[in-house]
C-alpha cells in the first residue's frame, strides 16, 4: 500500500527543532527520492530534471552520486516553447499513467 506523508507536517513537526526551512525541504526531497522512488522501482542509472533550485542542492547532488546516478537538467525555461513543453508533459503523462 502506498502511504503519503504531507509535506506541511513534516516541515512543522521539523522546525520547531531549529532547521531551516531549505534544509528540511532538502531532507524531505531526499527522503522521497529513496523511499518512493528508488526502493519501490527499478534502480535508475540516469535521471532527468529542470534546473529548480531544490534538485541542484549540494544534499540532492550527493545523494544522487552515492547511488551513481547521472543527472541530466533541461535546459533553462524558454517562453516560446510553453505550448510546445504543455504539449510534451501532456504527452508523457498520458504515457505514464497507462504505464502504471
Amino acid at each position: 500500500t502506498y502511504t503519503h506523508k504531507c509535506l506541511n507536517c513534516q516541515v512543522v513537526k521539523e522546525s520547531k527543532n531549529g532547521l531551516e526551512h531549505k534544509k528540511i525541504i532538502e531532507k524531505v526531497m531526499t527522503k522521497f527520492l529513496y523511499n518512493e522512488i528508488y526502493v519501490n522501482y527499478e534502480i535508475s542509472y540516469e535521471i532527468l530534471t529542470d534546473n529548480s533550485a531544490n534538485l541542484v542542492r549540494e544534499v540532492i547532488r550527493h545523494f544522487i552520486s552515492q547511488l551513481q546516478i547521472r543527472h541530466y537538467r533541461t535546459m533553462l525555461y524558454h517562453s516560446q516553447m510553453n505550448r510546445k513543453m504543455k504539449y510534451l508533459n501532456e504527452i508523457l503523462n498520458n504515457i505514464l499513467m497507462k504505464y502504471l
